[in-house]
Protein backbone atom coordinates (compact mmCIF):
# COMPACT_ATOMS: atom_id res chain seq x y z
CA UNK A 1 0.00 0.00 0.00
CA UNK A 2 1.22 3.11 -0.99
CA UNK A 3 1.39 6.73 1.25
CA UNK A 4 -0.99 8.18 -1.02
CA UNK A 5 -3.29 5.01 0.10
CA UNK A 6 -3.15 5.24 3.35
CA UNK A 7 -5.22 7.59 5.48
CA UNK A 8 -5.00 8.37 8.91
CA UNK A 9 -8.07 7.87 11.11
CA UNK A 10 -9.02 9.76 14.21
CA UNK A 11 -11.87 9.79 16.16
CA UNK A 12 -12.91 13.32 17.59
CA UNK A 13 -14.91 14.61 20.32
CA UNK A 14 -18.09 16.21 19.30
CA UNK A 15 -16.78 19.78 19.92
CA UNK A 16 -13.51 19.73 18.01
CA UNK A 17 -15.09 17.85 15.16
CA UNK A 18 -17.59 20.30 14.34
CA UNK A 19 -15.23 23.28 14.73
CA UNK A 20 -12.72 21.88 12.34
CA UNK A 21 -15.84 20.63 9.30
CA UNK A 22 -16.89 24.22 10.57
CA UNK A 23 -13.15 25.81 9.45
CA UNK A 24 -12.76 27.44 12.64
CA UNK A 25 -9.99 24.49 13.55
CA UNK A 26 -6.77 24.38 11.55
CA UNK A 27 -4.81 21.41 13.33
CA UNK A 28 -5.65 18.14 15.75
CA UNK A 29 -3.11 17.96 18.19
CA UNK A 30 -1.63 13.93 19.66
CA UNK A 31 0.68 13.15 22.46
CA UNK A 32 4.46 12.50 21.66
CA UNK A 33 3.72 9.00 21.85
CA UNK A 34 1.87 9.02 18.52
CA UNK A 35 5.47 9.84 16.51
CA UNK A 36 6.00 6.37 15.56
CA UNK A 37 2.61 5.59 14.89
CA UNK A 38 2.49 8.21 11.97
CA UNK A 39 5.87 8.44 10.81
CA UNK A 40 8.83 6.42 9.44
CA UNK A 41 12.21 6.50 10.55
CA UNK A 42 13.48 9.40 9.02
CA UNK A 43 10.22 11.84 10.60
CA UNK A 44 8.32 11.71 7.31
CA UNK A 45 4.71 11.08 7.69
CA UNK A 46 3.30 8.24 6.47
CA UNK A 47 0.22 9.44 5.39
CA UNK A 48 -1.33 12.26 2.98
CA UNK A 49 -5.00 12.20 4.60
CA UNK A 50 -6.88 12.27 7.62
CA UNK A 51 -10.25 11.47 8.16
CA UNK A 52 -11.79 12.31 11.21
CA UNK A 53 -14.94 10.89 12.95
CA UNK A 54 -17.57 12.91 15.14
CA UNK A 55 -17.31 9.87 18.19
CA UNK A 56 -18.03 6.39 17.01
CA UNK A 57 -20.82 7.57 15.02
CA UNK A 58 -21.43 7.02 11.21
CA UNK A 59 -20.17 11.04 10.60
CA UNK A 60 -16.84 11.26 9.52
CA UNK A 61 -14.89 14.08 7.10
CA UNK A 62 -11.91 13.20 5.21
CA UNK A 63 -8.94 15.82 4.51
CA UNK A 64 -5.60 16.54 3.34
CA UNK A 65 -2.86 15.56 5.44
CA UNK A 66 -0.41 18.59 5.34
CA UNK A 67 2.46 18.03 7.58
CA UNK A 68 3.09 18.36 11.68
CA UNK A 69 4.94 19.82 13.84
CA UNK A 70 6.02 19.52 17.65
CA UNK A 71 4.77 22.39 19.69
CA UNK A 72 2.49 23.75 22.09
CA UNK A 73 -1.11 23.19 20.72
CA UNK A 74 -3.54 26.23 21.03
CA UNK A 75 -5.69 25.40 24.33
CA UNK A 76 -9.01 26.55 22.44
CA UNK A 77 -8.56 23.99 20.05
CA UNK A 78 -8.16 21.02 22.86
CA UNK A 79 -4.50 20.96 22.88
CA UNK A 80 -3.24 19.60 26.51
CA UNK A 81 -0.72 20.93 28.54
CA UNK A 82 3.16 20.37 26.94
CA UNK A 83 4.23 19.47 24.21
CA UNK A 84 2.57 17.78 21.31
CA UNK A 85 2.29 16.89 17.60
CA UNK A 86 0.31 19.20 16.32
CA UNK A 87 -1.31 17.82 12.39
CA UNK A 88 -1.46 20.39 9.80
CA UNK A 89 -5.05 20.31 7.97
CA UNK A 90 -5.29 21.17 4.83
CA UNK A 91 -8.60 21.17 2.39
CA UNK A 92 -11.89 19.00 3.02
CA UNK A 93 -12.16 15.96 0.71
CA UNK A 94 -15.08 14.58 1.34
Amino acid sequence: MSKKDKILDLVLEYKWFDMIVSGEKKEEYRSLAWFVRITDEDGKLLYEKIRIRRGYTARAALYELLGYHIGVGRKSWGAPDGKVICLELGQRLE
